[in-house]
């Protein structure tokens, strides 16, 4: 059965100074995935056909405007294995907050969310950020910070998302569809 998330991939210029810090730390792990925002969380289809599930999305990206998304600061959580999992945060996050929000509202009872990705199988809360690492330490969160400090820029505009699908979670994720926001998605 195919897994589907929601997400904004961002722009080569993040993705330049992304890919390399991922490449070195998670050593193909993470690359499984692009660097991204997510705006969902992975989850399966229930009870409308794929194309019928596209469409209630592609309704809300037209009904959105994009937004201009910063990348903040480094800041970590701490894994079930004692790892962290390091992450940039947004600097304004009520925009992406909101687009969740309204796809959820929509989805939620035409999906079932794949909560074997969380520790102990319990949902989170949303919280929206670009993960750089997946399996960090003190001392790879220091590198990372570090870098993240000289790096610039930081902001983009997000005029589009995409449904991205894995076929099998050993596999790597591919984007399915893209969805313009705005008057772009008329």
């Amino acid at each position: 059965m195919p897994r589907y998330v929601i997400v904004f991939l961002l722009p080569d210029v993040l993705n330049d100074f992304l890919n390399p810090i991922r490449e070195y730390f998670e050593k193909g792990v993470s690359l499984k995935i692009p660097p991204h925002i997510s705006l969902t969380f992975p989850f399966y289809i229930n009870s409308l056909s794929e194309e019928e599930l596209f469409q209630k999305i592609m309704v809300i990206g037209k009904k959105n405007n994009p937004l201009a998304i910063g990348l903040n600061g480094i800041k970590t959580f701490q894994r079930e294995n004692g790892r962290k999992v390091i992450y940039a945060s947004l600097a304004k996050e009520e925009g992406v907050k909101k687009l969740n929000s309204e796809l959820m509202g929509v989805l939620k009872e035409h999906i079932t969310i794949d909560l074997s990705v969380f520790p102990g199988n319990m949902s989170p809360s949303f919280v929206p950020h670009a993960t750089l690492v997946l399996n960090g330490t003190d001392k790879d969160q220091k590198y990372v910070e570090e870098r993240f400090a000289n790096f610039s820029p930081r902001n983009f505009l997000a005029d589009k998302f995409f449904i991205l699908v894995s076929h099998n979670p050993q596999k790597t994720w591919k984007a399915e569809r893209m969805v313009l926001m705005g008057k772009l998605g008329i």
